[in-house]
């Protein structure tokens, strides 16, 4: 929710830069070189603002991403708990058969031993046609069959296949009745266990249902963030456009002519060496002066005679103290990341003159001179590779 007001509020404020005007004000009202400092001002809040939507957006991505692994493990947890229930169905469905063939065993059991009765009843006749009335008394005594193996007074008396018969028959009931009320405990557990699974998958759907109601939140973060960002990008080409005519302005109407020819902006006895060139995204040219060691060390040249129409560290958001000179004609060269700047709005330049030293002010990884040479066309003045008109000294 935290998210969510904050790019709220940061997309308020993008709506009122894009509703700031980036006016092109001519005659009194504000010189070209006020309106040029204002758009580089405002340039540099709109890609500070521009940095800060895009880890917004990023921050809501991964949120989202986040989000859908926790979903895919409540979808692993509940796959697991169902697969868990179909394993507890089947041994149940098990668990039932045997309880069921335990019940046909112990009825078989008991039609033997009827079978078995009977065949003692035959006997009790077979005694009594013999004169054996002890063994008469004896069975006429006893309430079951149990009762006749319990009785040991009289348990010699009986023949010893009928005995071992009945004992055998009565100690195989035994074991299945046991076992019949295993398999009935195991099947009440599977019941048990069933619930309770039953309960966690319930428990799991109530998860899944809110961790989608987050992701749901997490995506519409992500869409605001995204909408936030392309207005913030939006206005900062529309800010960099607006410069760039300004800029172009400034060079068409620069006073006087120029006809000669341009230097290289380092001196011959430490003449750097080129670690990046003009083109792929990148303005002007960059010269490395040899790392840390030479920072604010190296002297940064004025390649051609002109006026200084910016000399400071507010002109424009990445390149840190910056020098620009105006060398008529249309041409305008900009020196940037210098560590210090020898020259002022204003003043008057020769070619060859030191303007300040080389550093890494700005957004620099490193001591380098970054320079952006304007050249004049039929319509004002374009930014152009800076080697069409500057050399490498060999």
């Amino acid at each position: 929710m935290k998210k969510s007001k904050r790019l709220v509020c940061l997309l308020l404020s993008v709506v009122m830069l894009l509703c700031t005007s980036f006016t092109f004000v001519s005659g009194s009202a504000k010189t070209l070189g006020q309106q040029k400092n204002e758009l580089e001002s405002e340039l540099a809040a709109l890609k500070s603002q521009s940095a800060q939507l895009k880890e917004q957006y990023n921050d809501a991505k991964k949120d989202v991403n986040d989000q859908k692994r926790v979903i895919n493990l409540i979808y692993d947890q509940i796959e697991t708990a169902q697969k868990e229930l179909e394993t507890i169905s089947s041994l149940m469905q098990e668990y039932s058969a045997l309880a069921a063939q335990k019940e046909k065993e112990i009825d078989e059991l008991n039609e033997q031993m009827n079978k078995n009765y009977e065949l003692f009843k035959q006997r009790l006749v077979f005694a009594q046609e013999s004169g054996n009335m002890s063994y008469i008394d004896f069975i006429l005594g006893s309430s079951d069959l149990s009762d006749i193996i319990s009785r040991g007074e009289v348990i010699n008396d009986m023949l010893e296949y009928d005995r071992k018969m009945i004992e055998s028959l009565l100690e195989d009931r035994k074991t299945i009745e046991k076992a019949k009320e295993e398999i009935d405990q195991a099947i009440a557990d599977c019941a048990a266990k069933q619930e309770e699974y039953d309960a966690t998958v319930a428990e799991l759907r109530e998860l899944e249902t809110e961790a989608k109601a987050k992701l749901k939140e997490y995506e519409n973060d992500v869409a605001a963030s995204q909408l936030a960002l392309n207005r913030a990008e939006a206005a900062k080409k529309e800010a960099e456009k607006k410069l760039n005519a300004i800029v172009e302005e400034i060079a068409r109407q620069s006073q006087g002519t120029f006809s000669g020819t341009f230097i290289w902006p380092l001196p011959a006895t430490n003449p750097g060496y080129i670690s990046q060139y003009y083109g792929g995204g990148h303005s002007g040219l960059d010269i490395g002066v040899g790392g840390w060691v030479n920072n604010g060390k190296v002297p940064a040249l004025a390649i051609a005679s002109g006026k200084v129409t910016a000399s400071g560290s507010n002109y424009h958001w990445s390149w840190g103290n910056l020098v620009v000179i105006d060398h008529g004609g249309g041409y305008v060269s900009y020196y940037a990341h210098l560590d210090s700047i020898s020259v002022s709005v204003g003043q008057q330049v020769s070619q060859g003159q030191q303007i300040g030293k080389i550093g890494s002010t700005g957004n620099s990884t490193g001591p380098h001179l970054h320079i952006v040479i304007y050249e004049p066309t039929g319509n004002g003045s374009k930014i152009c590779d800076p080697l069409k008109y500057i050399s490498y000294p060999r």
